[in-house]
């Protein structure tokens, strides 16, 4: 059992996939001991104002000077407005007599990175309007309109062994998924390896760890459990195979293997650390919330979230605070398919 304490409160809803694509959107990345928030886009007097995402398209709009020509450039989830000039152009408009601009950006995510993910900045004569947004509506296709079960009792354990925790009578059973584990760096074995396809490249998940996950939350869902999944990132060095070592997931000013580490931030600060953490995403989602999930591999109706205060988790570590938003949203019915974790924050747990 790891020492990451379960949330205080539950969520909202549980994850859905959309046709052939997940909604994720990393964000807010903080170090050296204290966590915060990116600039808040709504407080901005001019720029992007609203990011809304379609199954095929992401439409940009906001405001700017009256008749003023706009670029809207889109940035990695790991960049910052100052880094403008390196992102790129994905539209341009004039701005109305209001001074109201919008552009559309295609989706094709197996061309590349889905727009989904990227930030959002307007440029005017080279100097950015406002401050970065990312998708804030989504207005995609669900994979499924099931809707949210009621628990019959509150009884809830961090399960390891399904068969006690049905003799038990648990209804709410939190299941630790370690997302290096799943990993590969290559394809060692094709017999014992899952290939995944996401903004145009080719990851690697080992099937046996894999399976050891369905064998786990199936059982539990089968029989009316509420499934939590716990995400995790440990020290490379300490997954249980060898070929599953993808260091690209774990912070890099993690100390890692230094006095009480058990756990890691995840990555998303890099290029790298933000498409291998997506990728592990969408295919964590895909097989576990997609239309068949409770049919195939089990279907979690909720995720983790730590809320413990900085100070008390990591103290004066190195700190990663990573917002997500996995989302496939359905306007209509008891449960929205919309999964939004507010403030799911995972702190490298080293001391300095």
């Amino acid at each position: 059992m790891t020492h990451v304490r379960p949330s205080s409160r539950r969520l909202r809803s549980a994850v859905a996939v959309a046709a052939g694509a997940l909604a994720l959107t990393v964000s807010a990345l903080v170090q050296a001991g204290a966590a915060g928030d990116p600039p808040a886009a709504a407080a901005a007097t001019e720029g992007v104002s609203s990011v809304t995402a379609t199954d095929d398209t992401v439409t940009v709009a906001g405001s700017v000077a009256p008749g003023a020509d706009v670029d809207v450039y889109a940035l990695g989830i790991e960049q910052e407005v100052v880094d403008w000039a390196s992102g790129t152009i994905v539209g341009r408009a004039r701005a109305d007599a209001g001074g109201a601009f919008s552009v559309a950006v295609p989706r094709d995510p197996a061309a590349g990175p889905d727009p989904l993910y990227h930030r959002y900045v307007a440029v005017v004569d080279g100097v950015p309007a406002g401050t970065y947004r990312h998708v804030d509506t989504l207005d995609l296709t669900p994979s499924s309109d099931r809707p949210y079960p009621d628990a019959v009792n509150k009884k809830g354990l961090q399960v390891k062994m399904t068969d006690d925790a049905e003799e038990l009578g648990v209804q709410h059973a939190a299941i630790n998924l370690v997302v290096n584990d799943l990993m590969l760096a290559t394809e060692a074995d094709p017999a014992d390896t899952i290939r995944f396809e996401s903004g145009g490249r080719t990851y690697y998940f080992d099937r046996s760890e894999v399976e050891k996950l369905d064998q786990q939350i199936k059982p539990l869902s089968d029989n009316g459990v509420l499934v939590s999944l716990i995400l995790l990132a440990r020290h490379p060095d300490q997954v249980p195979n060898p070929d599953n070592d993808v260091p690209e997931l774990v912070h890099p000013d993690a100390a890692l293997g230094g006095p009480g580490a058990l756990l890691y931030g995840f990555n998303a600060v890099t290029p790298d650390g933000v498409r291998y953490f997506t990728a592990a995403m969408e295919f964590i989602t895909q097989r576990w919330s997609g239309a068949e999930a409770e049919n195939t591999h089990g279907l979690p109706r909720s995720w983790n979230e730590i809320v413990v205060p900085v100070a008390e988790w990591a103290g004066r570590s190195a700190v990663t605070r990573i917002e997500v938003s996995v989302a496939a949203p359905d306007a209509t019915g008891p449960w929205p398919m919309q999964f939004q974790i507010d403030d799911l924050a995972y702190y490298t747990r080293t001391r300095s």
